[in-house]
């Protein structure tokens, strides 16, 4: 095994590179490649990125680890490989597996009414599961329609909420009010740490244990992740060796800058890149059937099998399933705290992942992680290209797809912006999302009137007629799969959307357009001052100055006191 060697110094800490015995290495195979692609510590100067910790497994051999930057920064304390991060909401697909083992151990049912297994805590009474209950396969795929999108952070000295208190609203700086039931299960996607601390305190009740210790004994000790845990700052099992947040300008978030999650299964996991390579490799040996040390293969595929395409792109169990790097096909989990957080992704075929956690707010993370993430699929070859399909796309489907889509999956993480539009540019079909409109994207047939784009979802499109209203809708899914979401729904032919009037000169009937708009969408995206200020720019950079003004003019209508504007329109 080869010794941990520095690579270089920087301004911003020393990037090393080690070796882990419990895994084999391939350095002489792949390290070499990667280090030469990707420069750690001028990667984490250009995004003023305090520090990162990077894992990458290939053909089920962890081939790449690496820790880079400090800490802590300004102090010396460098990070590497063992450095545990908050991994946020990567906790959610913990989470899940810790649910799915215990099904596995009869102990839980997925579809069992989940008020059956609450003690200490009732759902609040609600029309909307009077006739189907919320169960734990709702709760772990964000389709029970349960509040509390996402929590604050907490510091030490902080007043900090049990998970009781956090689901009945108290001290919780997001939310004032308990959860709450806002829809019908399975009706919608909606993002929901609430839901998670609903199952965990399911979880908790049914076992007597808390989440922390089952993570521990059903997980973390049996696959070595010696430096992970659910527990939080403070407790006797708490890493040492932790990186801490930083905000834009490198100083700590809170004090400290060690921040705490009490509702654990929503965001309360601390690991690091290589604790964190071992269960994504156990999970895909598992879904390969190879021998794997814990998770067994029908948990592997029960937790990352699609359960709804209500997210365009799918979920499953905790794990999502929307992503599409190097067209692949991966269970995934991001993770968002302030100031600290990453990326899990593992590719359900192949043994392929990349694992990284970086400690800076999300601006300057997240770039540097989607840079290591395309560099490592780019110099290791993984991308795969769309299978294109032989045959000529059908006609019908062909003349129906053309035209302006509303998109009614317009919750967390929706692919597409609140209008698409898909043309046809020179026997090719084309989608643009309506806010951009600057980088269509080219729908690829691949057979059956079935579409894909390049890299950038899991689902195949098709255009079919919904039977609940007989409209036509772009929808989601994958072949092969029941289930489907009817997401994007076309609009008549020939309407004409807001902007498409100004382009037209007619802005009389374009102001009414956009009234119109934001009466029936008050918190329409076309409608933001940002998003009409772009509008103006993009019109004037291409000389077009009276269309230029006239957004501004849009602009002064619904923000008639903004700075901004006033001041663009007076330049003008």
């Amino acid at each position: 095994m080869e010794i941990p060697t520095i690579i270089k110094n920087s301004i911003i800490g020393v990037a090393t590179i080690f070796a882990v015995s419990a895994i084999t290495c391939a350095e002489d195979r792949v390290d070499i490649r990667l280090k030469e692609t990707i420069q750690y510590d001028q990667l984490l100067e250009k995004h003023q990125l305090t520090g990162l910790s990077v894992a990458v497994i290939d053909n089920y051999e962890l081939v790449h680890l690496i820790g880079a930057g400090e800490k802590d920064y300004g102090t010396g304390q460098l990070v590497d490989p063992d450095t545990a991060f908050s991994t946020a909401s990567v906790s959610k697909a913990i989470t899940g597996l810790i649910a799915v083992l215990l099904v596995e151990q009869g102990v839980l049912d997925l579809d069992k009414p989940v008020s059956e297994y609450l003690k200490r805590w009732s759902l609040p009474e609600s029309d909307f599961n009077k006739y189907q209950p919320i169960t734990l396969r709702h709760l772990l795929t964000h389709t029970a329609g349960t509040s509390q999108s996402g929590f604050a952070d907490y510091y030490p000295g902080d007043d900090i909420p049990t998970l009781i208190e956090s689901l009945n609203g108290e001290k919780l700086a997001r939310y004032k009010e308990p959860i709450t039931i806002m829809w019908e299960p399975r009706q919608r996607f909606k993002y929901s740490g609430g839901g998670f601390v609903v199952a965990q305190v399911a979880i908790e009740d049914v076992t007597g244990k808390t989440l922390p210790e089952l993570a521990r004994e059903m997980l973390f000790d049996p696959l070595g992740m010696r430096n992970t845990t659910m527990h939080q700052v403070g407790h006797k099992e708490f890493p040492k060796n932790v990186a801490k947040a930083h905000a834009f300008d490198r100083s700590h978030f809170g004090d400290g800058g060690v921040l705490i999650n009490p509702q654990q299964a929503a965001g309360g996991v601390w690991s690091s890149a290589a604790d964190m390579a071992k269960l994504v490799l156990d999970m895909q040996k598992a879904l390969a059937n190879k021998p794997s040390k814990v998770i067994s293969p029908w948990v592997a595929k029960t937790v990352t099998s699609i359960q709804t395409f209500k997210k365009a792109g799918g979920w499953g169990l905790g794990w999502a399933r929307y992503e599409a790097q190097g067209n692949l096909d991966w269970f995934s989990h991001l993770g968002y705290n302030t100031g600290i957080g990453g990326a899990v992704m593992g590719s359900m075929e192949g043994g392929k992942a990349i694992i990284a956690f970086g400690n800076g707010v999300h601006r300057v993370r997240v770039p540097a992680i989607n840079e290591v993430i395309a560099t490592t699929i780019k110099t290791l070859g993984w991308k795969r290209e769309i299978q294109v399909s032989e045959t000529d796309i059908p006609e019908e489907v062909r003349s129906r797809i053309v035209g302006h889509y509303r998109n009614l999956n317009t919750g967390y993480w929706s692919p597409f912006h609140e209008v698409v539009t898909i043309e046809e540019r020179d026997g090719a079909l084309w989608l643009d999302n309506s806010i951009k409109r600057r980088a269509p994207r080219k729908l690829i047939h691949i057979g059956e009137g079935r579409f894909k784009m390049d890299e950038f979802n899991g689902s195949e499109i098709t255009i079919e007629k919904n039977p609940s209203d007989q409209s036509w809708y772009l929808t989601m899914g994958r072949k092969g799969m029941n289930s489907k979401a009817y997401a994007l729904r076309k609009l008549t032919p020939g309407y004409k959307l807001p902007y498409d009037l100004i382009y037209e000169g007619q802005f009389d009937v374009a102001l009414a357009a956009y009234k119109a708009w934001k009466q029936e969408v008050p918190e329409s995206s076309l409608l933001t001052v940002r998003n009409l200020l772009q509008e103006a720019a993009y019109a004037a950079e291409n000389n077009q100055q009276t269309i230029a003004k006239d957004f501004y003019r849009i602009a002064l209508h619904f923000y008639p006191k903004n700075s901004e504007v006033l001041e663009k329109l007076k330049a003008l």
